[in-house]
C-alpha cells in the first residue's frame, strides 16, 4: 500500500541568535553537531552458528524531541548545551505547493497493489466491501470513493479475449471449408479449441495464474495453435484416407508430426 499526494513529514529548526549568544555557540557549530549525529553506520558483524549478524549503529534522528537532545557542547562545569537549548524545533509538514482534489474535495490517494498470486478480482470485491462498510462507520467529512480499479481492466481483457475466441473459431472454421474437406476443418476447429481448454486445465496446476502477461500469451500464441491444428488434421485425414481406421489414424496421424 503506498499513500501518495500529501505533503511529507519535516523537521525544522529555528536557530535563536540570542540563544546563540548566551551559550556562545556558532550556526555552523549547530549544523555540525546535527550532521555528525544524525546518521547511521555500519560497526560490521559477529558470526554466529545461525549465521553472520550485521551490527548497525543508528543515530538518525526523527523526531523533535530527538534532535532537540542533540549534545552540542560541554560547558566547563560539565552541563551540556543541546539543539533545544538554542533552537526552536518544529516537528512538521514540508512547505511544498501541493493541493489534491478529487471531485472538488481534498483528497489523499491510497494506491493497493495485488501481490504474488493474490486473486484481484477477490481483492478487488474484499476493498468495495471495505469501503462500503468504513464509509458507514466514518463521519460526512471524509469518505472513501474508487477512483481506478485494475480488475476491471482485467475483466475487460477477459471479456475480449473470450468473444475473440468464439468469433475467431468461427472464423477459422469458415475460412478452412474453403480451403480443406468440411470433416478436417470441423476437427481442426475442434483442436483448436481443446488445445486452450487443456492450457487453462494444466496452468493451475503448474502455479501460473491467469494475469495481464498470461492472457497476451494467450494473444501471441493462437496463430501458432491454428498452424498445428491444420497441421494435426490434415496428417491424420491423409491416414484415413490411406485405409487405416479413425483412432489408428488419429494415434499415428499425431505421433508423425508430434516432435516438430
Amino acid at each position: 500500500m503506498e499513500v501518495d499526494a500529501t505533503l511529507g513529514e519535516e523537521v525544522s529548526i529555528e536557530v535563536s541568535e540570542e540563544s546563540m549568544r548566551r551559550y556562545g555557540v556558532t550556526f555552523s557549530e549547530i549544523a555540525r553537531a546535527i550532521s555528525n549525529s544524525s546518521i547511521n553506520a555500519s560497526a560490521g558483524s559477529v558470526r554466529t552458528d545461525l549465521g553472520d549478524v550485521r551490527i548497525t549503529s543508528r543515530e538518525l534522528a526523527d523526531t523533535a524531541s530527538e534532535f532537540e537532545s542533540i549534545v552540542l557542547r560541554q560547558t566547563a562545569d560539565g552541563g551540556l548545551v543541546r539543539v533545544g537549548d538554542v533552537a526552536r524545533v518544529i516537528d512538521g509538514l514540508s512547505d511544498a505547493n501541493l493541493y489534491a482534489t478529487f471531485n472538488g474535495d481534498p483528497m489523499v490517494l491510497i494506491s493497493i497493489r495485488s501481490t504474488g498470486s493474490s486473486d484481484i478480482i477477490t481483492l478487488s470485491e474484499g476493498l468495495k466491501a471495505f469501503a462500503e462498510r468504513k464509509n458507514a462507520e466514518l463521519p460526512d467529512t471524509v469518505q472513501l470513493s474508487e477512483w481506478w480499479d485494475g480488475a476491471d481492466q482485467f475483466n475487460s481483457q477477459l471479456k475480449v479475449i473470450g468473444d475473440s475466441a468464439l468469433v475467431g473459431l468461427a472464423l477459422v472454421l469458415a475460412v478452412l471449408v474453403l480451403f480443406l474437406r468440411p470433416i478436417v476443418a470441423f476437427w481442426v476447429t475442434v483442436g483448436i479449441a481443446t488445445a486452450f481448454a487443456g492450457a487453462f486445465l494444466l496452468l493451475p496446476m503448474l502455479g501460473v495464474t491467469l494475469n495481464f502477461l498470461s492472457l497476451f500469451a494467450f494473444l501471441i500464441v493462437i496463430g501458432v495453435i491454428v498452424d498445428d491444428a491444420i497441421i494435426v488434421g490434415e496428417n491424420i485425414h491423409n491416414r484415413v484416407e490411406r485405409g487405416e481406421t479413425g483412432l489408428t489414424a488419429a494415434v499415428v496421424g499425431v505421433q508423425m508430426v508430434a516432435k516438430p
